[in-house]
This record gives C-alpha cells, sequence and structure tokens, in this order.
C-alpha cells in the first residue's frame, strides 16, 4: 500500500513539474515572443533572440519529457540548470544595481536626493 502511495506521489510531483515548466514557461513565451524579447533587451541581455529560443526549447521540451516520463533525470537536470542560470543572471544583474546603488548610503556617504 505504502509503495503505491509512493510511486503515485512522485508520479503526480513529476507530472505537476512539467506542467510548469510546459505551460507557463514555454507556452506563455512562445504566444508572447515579442513582449518576452523586449523584456529581455530592456534587461541588458545579450543574444536575445538565441537564448530566447533556447529558453523556450528546453522548457518545452523538458516539461513534456517530464509529464510523459521520458528519460526524466536528463530533463530534470537541463531544467534545474536552466533554473539555476535563470537566477544567478536576473538576482545577480538586481544584486548588483542594489549594492552600487546603495553601497555608498550603507556607508553614510549617500549623495543628496539618493535616501
Amino acid at each position: 500500500m505504502q509503495e503505491s502511495f509512493e510511486k503515485l506521489m512522485v508520479t503526480t510531483g513529476r507530472v505537476m513539474l512539467g506542467i510548469y515548466f510546459f505551460v507557463p514557461g514555454g507556452l506563455m513565451k512562445v504566444f508572447n515572443f515579442q513582449g518576452t524579447s523586449e523584456y529581455m533587451a530592456a534587461n541588458d541581455m545579450v543574444m536575445v533572440p538565441l537564448f530566447l529560443v533556447l529558453t523556450i526549447i528546453i522548457q518545452l521540451g523538458g516539461g513534456a519529457a517530464m509529464i510523459v516520463g521520458y528519460k526524466t533525470k536528463i530533463a530534470a537536470f537541463l531544467l534545474a540548470g536552466l533554473t539555476t542560470l535563470g537566477t544567478l543572471i536576473g538576482f545577480g544583474m538586481v544584486w548588483l544595481l542594489i549594492t552600487s546603488s546603495f553601497a555608498p548610503c550603507i556607508l553614510g556617504l549617500c549623495p543628496k536626493g539618493n535616501l
């Protein structure tokens, strides 16, 4: 009984993760390609078309693989890598902006009008 419940939960989690990457991840980028491109360019991303197409391929392919249970370890590895890179690039840029803008203020050297 417990073994079948564990299998059910693993399958449910895998399918839910696949749906998460497939629908709001990949499909939304496909249907809003122009808007996503503009957003990436506005945030100083380089080679936007290349990286956007790669992201869509990984999210749609990896999401579909997770949903149907095909090569799930490879798909999960690719999706985790994509998520890690996106986090490092996205939050790295935010952190760089925060630290470069507010570091002088933290030290009490804030220029007038910047607080």
